[in-house]
């Protein structure tokens, strides 16, 4: 999967900046993915699996509301 999107050079570029951004904003990776999906004008929705019973993804899942991406995060994962 990862050559078909750039490489694992740029998969690992990308993981790298985000973990900057995570505990820049102190919140986990994947809140970040979403974060930045979801500041897109093209995304629709975006969908999160989570399992039901578990409180603390439902948790950590409202973090994505708590901070939002500035300018010097967007043009990081350029």
């Amino acid at each position: 999967m990862n050559t078909i999107w750039g490489g694992w050079a740029l998969f690992q570029a990308l993981f790298t900046t985000s973990s900057i951004i995570s505990k820049k904003c102190n919140v986990s990776v994947s809140i970040v993915a979403i974060r930045w999906v979801s500041d897109h004008d093209y995304t629709g929705a975006v969908v999160v699996a989570a399992r039901m019973g578990i409180s603390e993804y439902i948790e950590e899942g409202s973090k994505v509301f708590s901070f939002s991406l500035d300018a010097s995060d967007m043009a990081m994962n350029q």
